[in-house]
C-alpha cells in the first residue's frame, strides 16, 4: 500500500475520525469480500454504488472487476479524500484505465437524488461512530438508492458493538450503545443474506450482505 494512502488516512482519521471512523484502510482481502458480489458470472452491465470510498482501497478492488458497460459512482463527503481518489485515477496507470466508467461525488450520501438507481453498493460508512439517527438516516438513503432484489455489502471491525457495550464510551450512554446495535441487528434479521469473516484485516472484520426486498 503506498505511502500516501497511509499518510492521507491517518491525516483524515486524526481531523475528521467521526465520518472516516477505521484505523487503517481496508486490506485486499476485505476488500475481496466487499466486491463479491460485483464479481458474479452471471450479471450484465451494473450501476455500482460506494459510499464512502475514502482513499480508494476498495475502490481499487471494484475498478479491477468492472466489466464493459458498468458504471461506478463513489460518493465521498470528505473534500480531502475526494481530491486523493480523484488524483489516484489520474496517477494510476490501472485505475485511469477505467477512469471513464467511474463519477467521483463529492457530497452528502443523503443529499444524492433518485430511487432504485444502482445495482448493487458497496459502503465504508463507519455506522458505529456514528449517532443513530445519521446512521438510520444513511441506511435509509443507500435502501433508497437501490433496487429491489439488489445487495448491499458493508463492513464492521470483528466485536466492535459488543465491546463498546461492554466497556463504553466517554460521552457515551449504554442505551445509545444498546440502540444502535438493535438497530443493526435488526436491518441484519430483516435483510441479512450472509455475512463473512475476514481475519486477514488490519483489524479482523466481518463482511455483511443486506439483500433489499424484491419488488411487490
Amino acid at each position: 500500500m503506498a505511502w500516501a494512502e497511509w499518510t492521507t488516512f491517518l491525516r483524515q482519521s486524526k481531523d475528521e475520525f467521526m465520518t472516516t471512523g477505521a484505523i487503517g484502510p481496508s486490506g485486499p482481502f476485505l476488500a475481496d469480500a466487499l466486491c463479491r458480489e460485483i464479481r458474479r458470472p452471471d450479471r450484465g452491465p451494473w450501476k455500482i454504488l460506494e459510499a464512502g470510498p475514502g482513499t480508494g482501497a476498495v475502490t481499487r478492488r471494484l475498478v479491477r472487476y468492472l466489466r464493459p458497460g458498468d458504471t461506478l459512482t463513489a460518493v465521498e463527503i470528505n473534500p480531502s479524500l475526494a481530491e486523493f481518489l480523484r488524483k489516484s485515477f489520474r496517477d494510476n496507470p490501472v485505475m485511469a484505465e477505467k477512469a471513464h466508467q467511474v463519477e467521483i461525488v463529492e457530497a452528502n450520501l443523503l443529499d444524492y437524488p433518485g430511487e432504485g438507481v444502482f445495482d448493487t453498493a458497496v459502503c465504508g460508512l463507519p455506522f458505529n461512530n456514528f449517532p443513530l439517527p445519521l446512521t438510520k438516516d444513511l441506511m435509509a438513503a443507500i435502501e433508497r438508492l437501490l433496487k429491489p432484489g439488489s445487495l448491499l455489502s458493508y463492513f464492521e471491525y470483528y466485536g466492535i458493538r459488543r465491546l463498546r457495550i461492554a466497556l463504553g464510551r466517554k460521552g457515551e450512554t449504554l442505551d445509545k450503545l444498546t440502540a444502535m446495535d438493535d438497530f443493526l441487528v435488526g436491518r441484519e434479521r430483516q435483510l441479512g443474506e450472509s455475512t463473512e469473516m475476514v481475519w486477514w484485516n488490519l483489524l479482523p472484520a466481518m463482511c455483511r450482505r443486506l439483500r433489499m426486498p424484491a419488488r411487490g
